[in-house]
């Protein structure tokens, strides 16, 4: 069925950033092979995804993509991913969103009766974003996402990611899918992904297959399914970094804040807390190695605060460890 062949032969290493083979709004593809001499997700090796799509009741159907960075990214209302097959991905096989191609909802989506083996990330992924933050500080809102159906699809040896994601929004009905043999990540996930995505409500996900999933990822013992919006910890992190937050100091004075968290290796000058003017109200606080990355305790610096709402900046210098929350105490 694939006498269509697209193969994408970059000189590497890549200097210029690849959009994917394809992006295409309310389209129509069908019984095509789309292949790439790309050596991984990077953008130095060549990194581009397949077909980026969005718009109203797109379909992409027949479909084999191998060897790019992403199979599918697809957004909008109404389209559907089905009869096609995702080999050797370097990222995501096929990733239903709200924000592909600049479109800000995802509705009605479908993904059924694909085939998916060796993915680099998500073999198929529900991918609910709440906001993204703009250069300028700003946040830009996205529609959450709403009934999504994903059934009847095989995932098989994802190596970098979850077998089937489902990350926020709600109606969602993810139904009769085999899932095996992850390398090192979650069989079948159902819960917020980041700090910045949707939260999971009502879905209805049953019939699913989970058989030699899990690892451990990260030093963390990753379950063959997980379910939950998660906690409220902040992960991912990297010096530069940095997280607002606006307090009412009740009196004037000097305080002591308690931060809970947690490194598996432990970090020094891992972070300090500064005013709205940038002065280093803390100093640097150091992190003990805590064996894991959910595996927490507490670490305390000296604050001397004044009366009134005021806004306090966690600045990080060094990433390596995952924070809760911070308690101030007089």
């Amino acid at each position: 069925m694939w006498y269509s062949t697209i193969y994408r032969d970059v000189p590497l290493p890549n200097s210029t950033p690849l959009a994917a083979a394809f992006s295409v709004t309310s389209c129509r593809m069908e019984d095509l092979y789309i292949d790439s001499n790309a050596l991984s997700r990077a953008e130095v090796d060549g990194g581009g995804g397949a077909m980026d799509t969005t718009g109203t009741n797109w379909l992409a159907r027949g479909m084999w993509n191998q060897h790019v960075e992403s199979g599918c990214w697809v957004s909008g209302v109404g389209g559907t991913v089905e009869d096609s097959r995702f080999t050797s991905i370097w990222a995501d096989g096929c990733n239903i969103n709200n924000v592909s191609l600049n479109a800000s909802v995802g509705i009605n989506l479908t993904e059924r009766n694909n085939f998916f083996r060796g993915t680099g990330d998500d073999g198929l992924a529900i991918n609910s974003v709440d906001y993204n933050t703009n250069s300028d500080g700003s946040n830009t809102y996205y529609t959450a996402m709403s009934n999504a159906i994903v059934t009847n699809n095989t995932v098989i040896a994802p190596w970098g990611g979850k077998g089937i994601a489902l990350y926020g929004g709600s109606g969602h009905h993810v139904q009769n899918n085999y899932i095996s043999d992850t390398a090192r990540f979650i069989g079948l996930g159902i819960g917020r992904f980041g700090v910045n995505g949707s939260d999971v409500h009502t879905s209805t996900v049953s019939n699913n297959v989970v058989v030699r999933s899990g690892g451990n990822a990260y030093n963390q013992g990753q379950p063959a399914m997980q379910v939950g919006n998660g906690g409220d910890d902040l992960g991912w992190n990297g010096g530069g970094q940095w997280f607002r937050y606006t307090v009412n100091v009740a009196t004037t004075g000097t305080y002591t804040v308690s931060f809970m968290v947690a490194s598996p290796s432990g970090v020094t000058d891992a972070f300090h807390l500064a005013n709205s003017t940038g002065t280093n109200l803390s100093g640097s606080v150091n992190i003990p190695a805590t064996g894991g990355w959910e595996t927490w305790t507490t670490v305390t610096a000296t604050v001397t605060l004044p009366a009134g709402q005021q806004v306090l900046t966690l600045n990080e210098d060094n990433g390596g460890f995952n924070f809760y929350d911070a308690v101030f105490a007089k």
